[in-house]
């Protein structure tokens, strides 16, 4: 069956509705991902969200050309106000992070006497770096990742031989001893985990997490757990590693 691309345009534009549906769906998505707090999705839409405009505005000239009044109309209008709540939307965002800041780390110093690390990675795309990630362990180890903003961020574990069950991290200012994040640091930094040999493992997290105290370029000392939650038995302490975080602006 030879490809038609031109018949497969003019089927997709034909119907006013159809161009609407990708793009109303890729709308909602930014909705839903707005109202819980997803950046990572947010930023993700923000490249998918300009094709599928373009391809809406492409369907609204094929309806004008084709004298389609009513069609372009409404795909028009939808189109219009979508962009304003959009527009809205980020001069918000840039209002409030302008206005508020997070005064957490205002009066938090960073020890001397802490050995204390910073997480790798540049922090576009969170690549590993590769003399991290090969390195050899003869123990359990913990290594932060920067992910795609200050604040967000991913990491590796080495373990050896470890029961099945459930890792997560807790998290410390260190001069303080004030829990970070309590209340989403736990599911967001969770990981399955089981090594049956006596060799050293290494398992990497499902996406990144968020340390919502403090505020960019407000960097402070941070004391990390990892637990491990067995399928049977008590959960115990792993590891745990200290590192100079910054906290997410909001």
């Amino acid at each position: 069956m030879k490809f038609n691309i031109r018949k497969l345009a003019r089927w997709y534009f034909d119907k006013w509705y159809r161009p609407l549906i990708p793009f109303m769906l890729i709308v909602l998505i930014f909705i839903i991902a707005a109202v819980f707090n997803k950046p990572q999705i947010l930023v993700s839409v923000y490249y998918i969200l300009f094709p599928a405009t373009l391809l809406l505005i492409a369907a609204i000239l094929y309806q004008l050309i084709n004298r389609k009044w009513l069609s372009a109309f409404i795909s028009g209008g939808l189109l219009g106000i979508v962009l304003l709540a959009v527009f809205f939307y980020i001069l918000g965002q840039v209002f409030i992070s302008m206005t508020t800041e997070d005064r957490f780390a205002d009066n938090l110093k960073i020890p001397e006497n802490v050995e204390l690390a910073k997480p790798a990675g540049d922090g576009y795309g969170t690549i590993r770096p590769k003399e991290i990630v090969n390195r050899k362990r003869t123990g359990p180890d913990f290594q932060l990742y920067n992910s795609f903003q200050p604040g967000l961020y991913e990491y590796d574990l080495w373990l050896g031989k470890v029961e099945p069950g459930t890792v997560y991290l807790k998290a410390y200012e260190i001069t303080k001893n004030l829990r970070l994040s309590a209340g989403r640091l736990s599911s967001r930094s969770s990981l399955k985990v089981e090594n049956n040999t006596e060799g050293i493992k290494r398992f990497q997290s499902n996406g990144d997490f968020t340390i919502y105290e403090g505020d960019w370029g407000k960097p402070y000392a941070a004391r990390f757990e990892v637990w491990l939650k067995p399928e049977s038995g008590p959960e115990r302490k792993l590891i745990e590693k200290n590192y100079i975080i910054e906290g997410w602006q909001r």
